[in-house]
């Protein structure tokens, strides 16, 4: 809200991930925060000792961004890019000519609808009640689901902003509901956590995000 006669910008969420970086020895040349200076972070108290990595998770679960070891440095992505690539059917079940075990194409495991969040909370610190801390919820109206997830974050937000992280959240855990695993060929190396692709069976089109490769 400011004080009389001192401007306040808040700065780019690039600039505190730099700066939590930093306090464990990275340098600037060892990440890459470029996709992440369009966002600003209101307020961000720290209060008491603890790792970089805790510190950051608390903001990737509000801006949706994820982390990667990649060429040497440390890149960080927001999630809903684009699709880096297709894979077709024709380049799944890769393996070795001489074994004669074949593999699936595609694996999916499924979560039970009872692992899915039937509501998600999230705290934070909200800008228009003094900064205390205030909760805003996201729930599915019809599920046998019972869990009710909370996200803590200390971090400055309106209710509105909140919210949408409440809602985004709640559909993130229903539409990831499904793991899909498969093998292919060297041709797709080059593609790694973090990246978003589509994988072609049976005319079923699936959007996947890497998480392991």
């Amino acid at each position: 809200d400011g004080i009389p006669g001192i401007t306040y910008s808040p700065p780019a969420l690039s600039t505190v991930i730099s700066d939590l970086s930093s306090k464990v020895g990275l340098a600037a040349g060892d990440l890459d925060v470029t996709a992440l200076a369009s966002s600003t972070v209101v307020g961000y108290p720290i209060v008491n000792r603890a790792s970089a990595r805790s510190m950051i998770e608390p903001l990737m679960g509000v801006f949706f961004f994820d982390a990667v070891e990649s060429d040497d440095k440390i890149k960080f992505v927001l999630r809903g890019g684009a699709t880096a690539t297709s894979i077709v059917e024709d380049s799944l079940a890769v393996h070795e000519s001489e074994s004669g075990d074949v593999p699936e194409p595609v694996v999916v495991s499924r979560k039970h609808e009872l692992e899915i969040p039937l509501a998600v909370d999230v705290a934070y610190l909200d800008r228009e009640f003094d900064y205390q801390v205030n909760v805003q919820r996201s729930s599915r109206l019809t599920s046998s689901a019972k869990q009710v997830v909370t996200l803590r974050a200390p971090l400055v937000l309106t209710a509105d902003q909140a919210k949408r992280v409440a809602d985004t959240q709640d559909y993130s855990a229903w539409v990831e509901q499904e793991q899909v695993a498969f093998s292919t060929d060297r041709t797709y190396s080059k593609y790694e956590p973090t990246d978003v692709i589509t994988v072609e069976q049976n005319d079923l089109v699936r959007t996947i995000r890497i998480t392991e490769k």
